[in-house]
């Protein structure tokens, strides 16, 4: 079932991926503010959207202004 895990869990082990993913996508910027994100995958089956939305949630909850279009 595909969920907002971050919003839902936020101690999960699926939680804590997203963050370290959004601290590593701060720390490859070296220091300049990340303006766009594209996400995405190899295949059409793939859960883009919902990886997505799950690293917005933890963008925004790591204070930085979110949009995700």
């Amino acid at each position: 079932m595909a969920e907002l895990v971050t919003l839902k869990d936020p101690r999960a082990p699926a939680a804590e991926a997203y963050r370290v993913l959004r601290t590593n996508i701060q720390y490859a910027a070296k220091g300049e503010p990340v303006r766009t994100l594209v996400v995405a995958a190899p295949g059409p089956d793939e859960t883009k959207s919902l990886a997505a939305a799950n690293l917005a949630v933890a963008m925004a909850q790591g204070g930085l202004d979110t949009v995700l279009v």
